[in-house]
């Protein structure tokens, strides 16, 4: 008698697969962010203000969350009121802020490159790899910064974007820690829209009372002038390239320049509805899964470049959503995200190392700029055409609604 032959039940062999697939994502993610984290908690001098000075900020507001509120005063308060919530949970939970905060923004990059992972199909483990070399290529202002937490929400609700409701709740969710995941929006279907309000409103209900006005970020961001690293500073950063002094000074938190900004608010509020929507035009001729992950790219672009202000964790946005439209998108959306990696890279050598530099008048360091603005709207223009090229043959019948 011969004996059975034993076979490996399909379910369990594809098991196998994806976890040998997945130990090396893994394991490279972990000693990634161990190696980058442990040389920024040791430097000291510039380097370490300009790394640290946000996070003591979180501290002091943390500290007046716990007892009265934000000061109405403090113009550099410009968050909806769910990031309260985010500064007060993590006062909460250790004595010690700065460390709390880097493992809670760790938590978040980790939960990031789970949703990555865990994509259907075989692209996930490609939008995996990518989001494990994006952070270190930006540098360690991914971690000493919140920008993390309205990531998680965006990349999540491309990855359950299939679910419409769920997709708009995770917008909403992000929404009230940031207001740029609003621009979300103008990739999503409008019956999906009913799913954001909810979700804004419990957080703002939970951030009320007694944690102050949550409505004083607005007067604030409304106040702000024109950031020296913005797109719209571009032509400024050009004449300082070539010799021409930019003049600037600290004001609600950033360098700003010193020049009228009415017109330049103007445009950017134009420019920003325009972008928009284009993109929500684009998205009603196609089938909405189809178009999601390109849209949302598009958005998240749209809003960079026309910003009055990019700070350099802003990158964090696009880097995030770009392993999202590799794990959920078409093949060639690769060859855009890996575009975005040159810039998160160039981004790092202007802030932290050569900001001080760049703010003394360096002509090298504003020519560095200048490529990486002028090469993100580039970015944003030829993702704009691609997206029509991607909804130009789709059928009105299969138009989202």
């Amino acid at each position: 008698l011969t004996s059975p032959v034993t076979t490996t039940a399909p379910s369990e062999s594809i098991w196998r697969s994806e976890v040998v697939r997945t130990i090396p994502v893994v394991a490279c993610w972990g000693l990634s962010r161990l190696a980058v984290l442990s040389v920024a908690v040791t430097t000291v001098g510039r380097l370490r203000r300009s790394l640290m000075g946000d996070v003591r900020l979180y501290r002091l507001w943390a500290h007046q969350l716990a007892h009265r509120g934000v000061r109405a005063s403090d113009h550099r308060w410009q968050y909806p009121a769910g990031a309260a919530l985010v500064f007060r949970g993590i006062g909460a939970v250790s004595g010690y802020f700065p460390l709390a905060f880097i493992v809670a923004m760790t938590a978040c990059d980790a939960l990031i490159l789970v949703l990555l992972l865990t994509t259907p199909g075989r692209r996930g483990i490609h939008g995996a790899w990518y989001w494990v070399a994006a952070l270190p290529l930006l540098g360690p202002i991914s971690w000493f910064r919140f920008d993390l937490v309205p990531t998680a929400c965006a990349v999540a609700a491309v990855r359950f974007g299939a679910r419409r409701w769920l997709a708009g709740a995770l917008i909403g969710l992000g929404i009230g820690v940031k207001l740029w995941p609003m621009g979300l929006l103008a990739g999503l279907p409008r019956r999906a829209y009913v799913a954001v309000v909810p979700a804004v409103l419990v957080g703002t209900a939970l951030a009320l009372n007694p944690w102050g006005d949550p409505t004083l970020f607005l007067h604030n961001q409304d106040s702000r002038g024109l950031q020296v690293e913005s797109v719209l500073a571009t032509p400024w950063i050009i004449g300082q390239a070539l010799g021409r002094p930019m003049h600037h000074a600290s004001s609600f938190g950033s360098q700003q320049l010193l020049i009228a900004t009415r017109g330049i608010s103007a445009l950017s509020i134009a420019t920003t509805i325009a972008g928009l929507l284009a993109i929500q035009l684009a998205v009603r001729r196609t089938s909405w899964p189809a178009a999601w992950p390109a849209a949302v790219f598009c958005s998240v672009l749209v809003l960079m470049v026309t910003s009055r202000v990019l700070s350099p964790q802003f990158m964090v946005w696009a880097l995030g959503l770009a392993a999202a439209t590799i794990a959920n998108g078409r093949r060639s959306d690769r060859h855009r995200a890996h575009l975005l990696l040159v810039l998160a890279v160039l981004t790092q050598v202007v802030f932290p190392f050569a900001y001080s530099q760049y703010l003394g008048g360096s002509a090298p360091v504003a020519a560095v700029l200048a490529v990486r603005n002028l090469s993100l709207l580039g970015l944003t223009i030829w993702c704009l055409v691609d997206l029509f090229r991607l909804t130009r043959t789709a059928s009105p019948a299969t138009a989202a609604p």
